[in-house]
């Protein structure tokens, strides 16, 4: 069995680094934008108005909201500057679709795949 000896200078230096990591790991965050908003979105109905808030965190905000693939209900958009997903479905509707967060650096992460249910169906009360 080694027994060594630590200085005064080790030790110190040791508590430096450990309270560099620390500090380190608690600010890191994402250099570009990761969206935070569930992949399955509430559903929508045929008549109703809806709307749902993409979020993100991470990169550097005001944050971009890029349609690039796949579908929306009928009378459904996606606004550009707020990520918000809105409007009155007009028919039924299934739909599968891409959408990418690009930060005010023009930094992005992966494509962010949703998916989102407008039924034709009453809703009581």
């Amino acid at each position: 069995m080694r027994t060594y000896r630590l200085t005064r200078f080790s030790m110190l230096h040791w508590a430096m680094v450990f309270a560099l990591t620390v500090m380190f790991s608690v600010r890191a965050q994402a250099w570009y934008p990761i969206v935070t908003t569930d992949s399955q979105l509430p559903d929508g109905y045929v008549g109703r108005p809806y709307s749902v808030t993409l979020e993100a965190t991470g990169g550097v905000e005001p944050y971009t909201w890029t349609w690039l693939e796949g579908c929306l209900p009928g009378g459904v958009s996606l606004k550009s500057t707020t990520g918000v997903i809105s409007g009155v479905p007009r028919g039924a509707a299934t739909c599968n679709l891409a959408v990418r967060v690009t930060g005010a650096d023009g930094a992005y992460g992966n494509l962010t795949y949703f998916s989102l249910r407008a039924p034709n169906k009453t809703l009581l009360g």
